[in-house]
């Protein structure tokens, strides 16, 4: 079954709700999750919080860096993973990039055989047609993958430009 779970934020308190209700969709003990973190161009600070956050719920966390020295193996990570969770950020620069790079196919075989699909902020905007972001300024729309039909705006009842 196909699964998109689209996040208007960043959890920035140390509940685990959403986290937990993700991994709950696996029906696994034990599921791969895989950071894409690109639209903040890869901030340790959150990959590190990622990674103790999942590790914390009996998680295996791993994530995918198309910056620097790309490894090989990147593709077979994502499409070996039970969720791929994409951080906020940039969304104009991280659709640029995964189109550049073919992560855009990638996401879409793995979406297609049954990975979840999860991400806050540009993480969500990302599944649908396309966005409301601050990547253009003043808010301007991005065009996204497309998986889900329709728009999506996040931090709407956080952000009055939005």
């Amino acid at each position: 079954m196909k699964q998109i779970v689209a996040i208007g934020g960043t959890n920035e308190t140390n509940e685990l709700g959403l986290e937990k209700y993700i991994l709950s969709l696996t029906g696994k003990t034990n599921p791969k999750v895989c950071l894409l973190m690109q639209a903040s161009a890869e901030d340790a600070k959150y990959i590190a919080i990622f990674y103790d956050r999942f590790l914390s719920l009996g998680a295996t966390p791993s994530n995918v860096s198309l910056f620097g020295v790309v490894k090989d193996g990147w593709k077979e990570k994502l499409l070996s993973a039970d969720v791929i969770y994409v951080g906020g950020g940039n969304t104009k620069s991280l659709m640029a990039l995964w189109r550049d790079w073919g992560v855009d196919k990638v996401l879409k075989q793995a979406y297609e055989n049954g990975t979840i699909m999860c991400g806050s902020s540009a993480g969500g905007i990302c599944w649908f047609e396309q966005g409301c972001t601050d990547s253009i300024w003043p808010l301007g729309v991005v065009n996204a993958l497309g998986f889900l039909n329709g728009s999506f705006c996040p931090h709407l009842d956080t952000e009055k430009e939005r």
